[in-house]
């Protein structure tokens, strides 16, 4: 999918440099590689265009990207090139030394026949590979408006990538900051070009390169070739200079070996401490309090061999008691806060409430872990589970009676659905039952309990008084619950049984329960006014997981106490139903303690005939 947008007269400068803000909106988008082009045509089409320029840009999540011999937190470039048939190579002599001349430029401005060289990273000098960090080049001339550039590219089967462009690894530099010398001099500042990285650049031993273009044949740039004379030392030169390979290039699609010549270059390579290092980044406080029981940390990092990285957080408490404490966290492995406490994301006070460190260490000086910040982030989850409570928004007056006293006058009873532990008090108003508040949540309330409101001496009655719980058509008392869709048999596959299996983690303190709810063919009702049905678990009703990783095939069948009934029933205005076409089934997940969840896998639900 492509968009076009205008945005503006915006005008490059004479080095065909241009400067504009881009944003991304906000919203949803799809993820991938989306390209961002700017062209002088209403159309965006290239080949008409008289000057273009793309970037590439990633929407997506990398903790590490490996591509043949490419190691980097993000994808590597993909060089747009265009191709023609015409190819011109100058070759001059000044003083002794080989200038080679980029040939002039074609009327529709595009890149034109760079040059390369090939350059290795000795696998027995630097085993773990290198980060480059700059590389020097002398030129004898160059271009009065136009910018000259460097990459650096890999190698395929000996020659230089016509398309693939190593992450971070383009320099581009305007006239103004490129040294010219007829005497070239790696050691002089006046007389050398430094391409410096903007990231160093992590190259793997083998064989890599660099390429040198521009669009303009004003830029000449030294080498040695055998058989001239050295232009500083008048000496000449009887070998080949370098193990590499000078290639000239056919409309940067293909290339030619010089096996003769090589650039003059100096590359160098960032040099690392040995000893542990710590990184530390602090997450911006959010305009409200976000509570969560769960950090989920997504790091683009790189580690490569006689290299680590660890990370620890420190966390702020939701009770306002202080800091939780450094304590270790691992990328894309949830990390779950289970003491009780909680944590939260604040801007109170200016409080830093969560804080990242990052610790590399390296046994070589050639190497170092990488993070990438502009690619670090934390998701945080709060997990919405309880452990079956009683609420107020369940609770329904379906009849208000009359001529109760007072508040005070009537105790409320809560009886029943497998729960215990919830109280209540009722609001008189007017001689009537106004409401019903719940005092104490109580939990364990697997179905609707039944609530009983009985008059002191004041008197009254016929008030009404019922609780939404799980086993109703809708609601509930649950706050983590799983519905399946609406399952209709095929014609003649009625059913008079159930089964449901899943693989579950339960931590001590947490439960699972699950329900059907089930429609005959024969029955006049619809499906969504029936109510739900508390299946029973068929052993492993004590099971406990041991750890994270502690899963366990748990088997549910209608019936009571861990027996199944090997049948389904249920009645519709004194009509009993034994037989089902439709059903459904509720999964409702239990904790004492938000931060310890339980987890299923592979649900599967079967109907069954009876019996």
């Amino acid at each position: 999918m492509s968009s076009q947008y205008g945005i503006g007269r915006i005008t490059s400068d004479a080095s065909g440099s241009i400067v504009g803000i881009y944003s991304i909106p906000s919203g949803t988008f799809r993820v991938g590689e989306k390209q961002f082009r700017l062209t002088d045509t209403i159309s965006g089409d290239i080949p008409s265009s008289l000057t273009s320029g793309d970037a590439s840009f990633f929407a997506q999540g990398l903790l590490q990207t490996k591509e043949e011999v490419i190691v980097s937190t993000v994808s590597p470039t993909i060089q747009r090139r265009s191709v023609n048939e015409d190819r011109v190579i100058t070759r001059t002599t000044a003083s002794s030394a080989v200038i080679l001349t980029l040939p002039p430029p074609e009327p529709q401005v595009q890149w034109f026949d760079p040059l390369a060289q090939t350059f290795l990273i000795s696998p027995q000098q630097y085993p773990q590979g290198l980060f480059l960090s700059k590389v020097r080049l002398c030129f004898k001339t160059k271009d009065d408006i136009v910018p000259v550039t460097l990459q650096i590219r890999p190698t395929v089967n000996g020659f230089p990538s016509s398309s693939v462009v190593y992450p971070f690894a383009t320099v581009s530099l305007t006239p103004d900051k490129v040294k010219t010398s007829a005497s070239p001099d790696m050691d002089n500042s006046s007389k050398y070009t430094e391409f410096v990285f903007d990231s160093p650049v992590y190259l793997q031993p083998g064989e890599h390169s660099f390429v040198v273009l521009a669009n303009s044949n004003k830029y000449e740039v030294y080498v040695a070739e055998i058989g001239k004379l050295d232009t500083v030392t008048g000496r000449q030169i009887s070998e080949q200079p370098y193990g590499g390979s000078l290639f000239l290039s056919q409309n940067g699609s293909t290339w030619n070996a010089d096996q003769t010549s090589d650039m003059m270059f100096r590359l160098y390579r960032s040099s690392f401490s040995t000893s542990s290092v710590t990184a530390q980044f602090t997450v911006a406080t959010p305009s409200t309090v976000v509570p969560y029981e769960v950090v989920h940390l997504i790091t683009s990092d790189i580690v490569v061999a006689n290299t680590s990285l660890s990370y620890r957080a420190n966390t702020q408490k939701a009770d306002g008691s202080g800091f939780a404490g450094l304590a270790a966290i691992t990328p894309l492995k949830n990390f779950e806060i289970n003491d009780g406490v909680g944590r939260i994301l604040s801007n109170t006070s200016g409080n830093i409430t969560f804080t990242l460190v990052g610790t590399m260490s390296s046994l070589s000086n050639d190497v170092s872990p990488v993070i990438d910040v502009s690619r670090t982030a934390i998701l945080v989850v709060e997990n919405k589970i309880n452990n079956l409570g009683l609420s107020n928004s369940g609770i329904v007056v379906s009849n208000v009676g009359s001529g109760y006293a007072n508040s005070s006058d009537i105790t409320v009873t809560i009886s029943g659905g497998g729960g215990s532990g919830a109280t209540a008090v009722a609001n008189v108003v007017s001689n009537t039952v106004n409401a019903v508040y719940i005092t104490n949540a109580g939990s364990g309330y697997s179905s609707s309990p039944t609530i009983t409101l009985t008059p002191g001496s004041g008197g009254g009655a016929n008030a009404a008084v019922s609780y939404i719980g799980e086993t109703e058509k809708s609601g509930g008392n649950g706050t983590a619950r799983y519905i399946t869709r609406r399952v209709t048999l095929a014609d003649g596959f009625d059913s008079g049984d159930l089964r449901v299996y899943l693989r579950a983690n339960k931590p001590s303190g947490t439960n699972l329960y699950v329900y059907y709810k089930v429609l005959s063919a024969s029955d006049p009702e619809t499906f969504n006014d029936k109510s739900y049905q508390l299946m029973t678990e068929l052993g492993n009703a004590n099971f406990v997981s041991l750890n994270e990783n502690d899963y366990r095939e748990l088997t549910f069948a209608p019936g009571i106490n861990g027996i199944a009934n090997n049948s389904v029933s249920y009645t519709t205005s004194g009509t009993a139903f034994t037989t089902f076409r439709t059903f459904a089934i509720k999964i409702v997940m239990t904790s004492s303690n938000t931060g310890i969840v339980p987890k299923i896998r592979d649900f599967r639900s079967i109907a069954l005939p009876s019996g």
